[in-house]
């Protein structure tokens, strides 16, 4: 199979002209890069070259029958997904347990090559197995990935907190080590940006056809997990 010279490069300045080109067209590079890699691995499954000859191969992702109960967590930044995908997943050691900013650190170096290469190694470890997921920042890629989980046993979870709780809660150091190449725009309008998606008709349409819960993240953990157990059907192992 012919290997495609895809030619981006991570320079700051070369990302500058693609954010000046895309902008006329009304998008954002994050979203042009997203959806040609959709186009890319949906329809023709080839593997591709980016950047200084960094090879990165991507298959066609394909849901395989192992694919168990999956369970996503959204919400804006500091609204307690991972509190609550932590607790869940002390209640139920039977499901994985995944983070994208896990992925971002193991497989990311803050390069668009490097978000690619953890973002579908993140969309690897939802096919596989029951799980609690949490992710933010993966734009397009998340409606990518729930695609190919369409059909399968999908639990949405919408973390509900104002934009002035999770402001209030900004750690400047919460993120530091994770390298993420996109949005630089501050904490403060990062929180308002997922805010403004999760309120969209865009992410009603990639949630069409999964279970939906939208939670109060104000109510104590204890409810939060309660709720979430009730929603799914999923139960506490029995004492061995």
């Amino acid at each position: 199979m012919e290997t495609v010279e895809i030619g981006l490069e991570t320079s700051a300045e070369f990302k500058a002209k693609c954010d000046e080109l895309f902008a006329k067209l009304g998008i954002s590079t994050e979203e042009a890069i997203s959806v040609f890699l959709h186009q890319a691995v949906t329809e023709q499954g080839f593997p591709f070259t980016i950047g200084q000859g960094t090879k990165t191969s991507v298959r066609p992702a394909t849901v395989p029958s192992e694919a168990g109960k999956i369970i996503h967590i959204f919400g804006r930044p500091n609204s307690g997904k991972t509190t609550l995908r932590n607790a869940l997943a002390s209640r139920h050691p039977d499901f994985n347990n995944f983070c994208i900013d896990d992925f971002r650190r193991e497989y990311g170096d803050g390069t668009i090559t490097g978000e690619m290469r953890a973002q579908y190694r993140f969309l690897d470890s939802k096919l596989h197995g029951n799980g609690f997921y949490e992710s933010s920042g993966t734009g397009r890629m998340t409606e990518h990935t729930m695609d190919c989980l369409r059909g399968e046993e999908v639990y949405i979870i919408v973390l509900e907190v104002p934009d002035e709780i999770c402001i209030s809660r900004i750690d400047p150091h919460k993120y530091d080590g994770i390298p993420f190449p996109f949005f630089d725009g501050g904490k403060e309008e990062f929180i308002r940006h997922v805010g403004r998606f999760l309120d969209s008709w865009a992410f009603g349409g990639m949630c069409r056809g999964f279970k939906v819960l939208y939670l109060d993240g104000m109510i104590p953990l204890d409810e939060q997990i309660a709720k979430v157990e009730e929603f799914t059907g999923i139960t506490v192992p029995a004492a061995q």
